[in-house]
């Protein structure tokens, strides 16, 4: 995790995998997921195989508009919850 300065401004401490990729390390549905650095909500969708689909996106308990998902950058520690509407009766 991130540590926190008391300015309240976070130091990332980056993380490289054994193939040299940096990353960060959010939880995504409660659980710990390993991301890209500098990907955005988008890219984890797509990673996920969500796009397009209909869904809510909450990051850090803020619901975050799909018009966003392309500019919002993961960073270490975020909680991120994705719900997909489905339909029925």
């Amino acid at each position: 995790m991130a540590e926190v300065l008391r300015d309240g401004h976070a130091v990332v401490k980056k993380r490289i995998s054994r193939y040299g990729i940096e990353f960060v390390t959010a939880i995504v549905n409660g659980e710990e997921r390993a991301i890209g650095d500098g990907k955005t909500i988008a890219d984890l969708l797509a990673e996920l195989k969500l796009g397009g689909r209909r869904i809510a996106v909450e990051l850090n308990l803020d619901i975050i508009p799909a018009a966003e998902y392309g500019s919002r950058t993961v960073r270490e520690g975020d909680r991120i919850e994705i719900v997909q509407f489905v339909g029925g009766g």
